[in-house]
């Protein structure tokens, strides 16, 4: 059973694509979101993230999406995040270097 949710909704005249993101974002689900977000990347013009109700969450998960954002802008797919952290999840990002990574 995942411990993460991935939800999406399209919007096919605008070609933007929605992405909710819950739950436990650690290592253990990594290869299991990355498989996710490939699949919405194909046929995507802009998708928006909203990344809210984290459980967990760890480098490898800021690492990810950083890379998905870098291979979108590479295939010039744009992307946004809104992300709703807790205090030790943000506080564990912004130690790692990577507070202004979704900007």
């Amino acid at each position: 059973m995942k411990e993460f949710q991935l939800n999406t909704t399209t919007d096919k005249s605008s070609g933007t694509t929605n992405v909710s993101l819950q739950g436990k974002l650690d290592i253990a689900n990594i290869a299991d979101i990355h498989s996710e977000l490939l699949k919405i990347l194909k046929g995507s013009k802009k998708i928006v993230f909203e990344l809210k109700n984290i459980e967990e969450a760890d480098v490898s998960t800021v690492q990810l999406l950083k890379a998905f954002k870098n291979t979108c802008t590479a295939n010039k797919v744009e992307v946004n995040f809104s992300i709703e952290l807790s205090e030790d999840t943000e506080s564990l990002f912004s130690k790692a270097g990577f507070s202004n990574i979704f900007k």
